[in-house]
């Protein structure tokens, strides 16, 4: 959870400072950040560092297509990432038997 906090809090800011220099989506990036850090939170013994890094990956496309469907970025930061780190796994678990 601190982790999440940090990573979010940081982004928060680096966000800011690129926003006084270029025009663009602020409140989109921070959610994108936001939600990335609930995969980073997964269990490291369930996901590892390769499943961590393609959930992000999965996460992000995920979270693109899902933003425009659903009303709020709650659900689809929640969605996005519960999703992202499931394909992980089971692609994980699918190597690993193969």
């Amino acid at each position: 959870m601190r982790a999440s906090t940090l990573v979010t809090l940081f982004f928060y800011v680096i966000l800011l400072f690129i926003r006084t220099h270029i025009v663009f989506d602020f409140e989109y990036f921070l959610a994108l950040v936001f939600g990335a850090s609930f995969v980073g939170m997964s269990c490291p013994n369930r996901v590892g560092f390769l499943g961590v890094f393609l959930g992000s990956i999965i996460y992000s496309g995920l979270f693109h297509f899902l933003v425009p469907m659903l009303t709020g970025f709650g659900g689809a930061l929640g969605l996005s990432a519960f999703l992202g780190c499931v394909v992980a796994v089971c692609l994980r678990l699918y190597i690993i038997r193969k």
